[in-house]
């Protein structure tokens, strides 16, 4: 039973026979690493407004994606802890920022307003936009790593998509513009030859199967204002 002296908020308090401590952190790092898989969703398929909209409000996943990406969502960061014969997870970072699903759904089931501000009557919420400045790279399939720094909405990290579409969108234009060529090459086996910025595929070959986020530390900001930094697993 958990007593006054802990002064922690805990989840997941009981503990569950045959399963260690050092089993649970192996099936929360393999959790880690599965949720953030997209399903291989082709990269063209963002310049597709329902989609793109979609993605922008109802991605949010929950944990997976590390403590950084729940900082720079503004929800609470939770840490392992183990207290004699108990071991769960403790709250070390409250929520400030209401996600962009939980506002959707506010819209789509009123009745469900009065029930959260109930559970959520001593926190106060951002509920405003709330922008922040990261830094979106790619290295597939490219020449040399490409970044861009992007303007996306704390409550709606899903915008990312959108934006990884048109970046990838403006390098091939631009390896065209400096000589590139689009299409099959039939000497290669290739659907695209070497260009520039681009080798081997166009753009319609390309998939997004992952993505990652991490705080960038101190000695990697380059004075550009980006917080952290959006990686992917590009498919072809």
């Amino acid at each position: 039973m958990v007593t006054k002296k802990l002064k922690f908020k805990m989840v997941g308090r009981r503990r569950i026979k045959g399963v260690t401590a050092a089993r649970r952190a192996e099936i929360d790092r393999q959790y880690m690493l599965d949720t953030p898989k997209i399903g291989g969703m082709m990269v063209v398929a963002f310049g597709h407004e329902a989609l793109r909209e979609a993605f922008r409000v109802w991605w949010h996943p929950f944990r997976g994606m590390g403590d950084d990406f729940e900082a720079l969502r503004g929800q609470a960061v939770y840490k392992p802890f183990k207290k004699g014969k108990m071991h769960g997870m403790r709250r070390v970072t409250n929520a400030s920022i209401v996600s962009g699903e939980s506002l959707m759904l506010d819209k789509l089931d009123p009745s469900r307003v009065k029930l959260m501000r109930r559970r959520m009557r001593d926190k106060k919420l951002n509920k405003k936009r709330c922008p922040v400045k990261v830094r979106l790279t790619i290295d597939y399939p490219v020449t040399e790593k490409q970044t861009k720094i992007v303007t996306i909405d704390r409550r709606y990290p899903g915008e990312i998509f959108s934006l990884l579409h048109d970046f990838y969108r403006e390098i091939y234009a631009e390896d065209e513009r400096r000589g590139g060529k689009e299409g099959p090459m039939n000497d290669r086996c290739m659907n695209r030859g070497s260009g520039p910025l681009v080798w081997g595929h166009d753009i319609g070959d390309l998939a997004v199967e992952t993505v990652h986020y991490r705080a960038l530390k101190q000695n990697e900001k380059n004075g550009d204002g980006a917080e952290g930094e959006f990686t992917f697993g590009i498919g072809s």
